[in-house]
């Protein structure tokens, strides 16, 4: 196996660190005040966070077939998605400080597997609306993912989703608990 095939790896974590906070500071500031909440600095982030998470899960196919032969696309979209979110959550070029893993997570799980991402949206949804805490509900709805694959899917007899979507899904979790356990302490003493 060729060091070259892990290329791809190193590419998505560097797209996933892209600054995006730096382009939302320049845009004009009588665009920003006219749109109010629709370009808002946080609303602006996680769009941006779920393309970067949706484009890099449409350009794992290219990338799998230019780079990776000997390595099973599944594996390959493992450690690209993870590649990707660990790059949204910990910017190299913002000192490793970053954006909630969600957005980018959603924007893969769009591609692999789209029931996962209606469901994931509509309880994301609803957890903001009802405990009006957005770090609290991204958590449970990081969390929530893997139990929609693993236990809801198989109920309702949907399409069985790819191996890959799976393992994905368990880690990201413990992502999520990890960039967010700061904010989980500040939360839990405010209670």
């Amino acid at each position: 196996m060729d060091l070259f095939q892990y290329l791809p790896l190193l590419f998505y974590y560097l797209f996933g660190s892209i600054p995006t906070e730096k382009f939302y500071k320049k845009l004009p500031k009588k665009v920003i005040n006219n749109l109010g909440p629709i370009l808002s600095k946080s609303f602006f982030l996680s769009i941006s966070d779920f393309f970067k998470g949706l484009v890099g899960a449409i350009l794992l196919s290219i990338f799998h077939e230019s780079f990776s032969n000997s390595i099973d696309i599944s594996y390959f979209q493992i450690l690209c998605s993870l590649s990707i979110v660990v790059g949204t959550s910990f910017k190299i070029f913002n000192n490793f400080q970053g954006n909630d893993c969600l957005p980018a997570y959603l924007g893969i799980v769009f591609i692999l597997y789209l029931p996962a991402f209606i469901s994931a949206l509509i309880f994301f949804t609803f957890l903001v609306i009802n405990i009006k805490k957005v770090i609290l509900s991204s958590i449970v709805t990081t969390c929530f993912i893997p139990v929609f694959l693993l236990a809801v899917v198989p109920l309702l007899s949907f399409k069985v989703p790819p191996f890959s979507i799976i393992i994905i899904s368990v880690v990201m979790p413990w992502v999520s608990l990890f960039y967010n356990r700061k904010n989980l302490k500040n939360i839990f003493k405010n209670n």
